[in-house]
């Protein structure tokens, strides 16, 4: 659980937003990068959630963190063409 302020990191030319509220995470993206593995890897690099997503069909993702440790975790959206990656915090 974090304030709720939303982490903005651009890459040309898409941005990853992630946005806490209690223990659900939203990821939102600026721009479509077509079909999306979406991962979070907690601090130790070990990987809690993998999915698919299609990035022209939606523009956020959002995740229940709630059987998760407090920590700082990082978010990836890896496309075969372009990677984001965003830091966020859970309380």
């Amino acid at each position: 659980m974090t304030n709720g302020t939303a982490s903005l990191l651009t890459v040309a030319p898409t941005s990853l937003y992630v946005t806490v509220l209690g223990t659900q995470v939203t990821v939102q993206w600026s721009q479509s990068i077509g079909q999306a593995e979406l991962t979070v890897e907690d601090q130790t690099g070990q990987v809690v959630v993998d999915d698919v997503v299609n990035t022209q069909n939606t523009s956020s993702y959002t995740i229940d963190m709630t059987e998760f440790d407090s920590g700082t975790y990082t978010v990836i959206l890896k496309s075969s063409t372009k990677q984001v990656t965003q830091d966020f915090t859970l309380n």
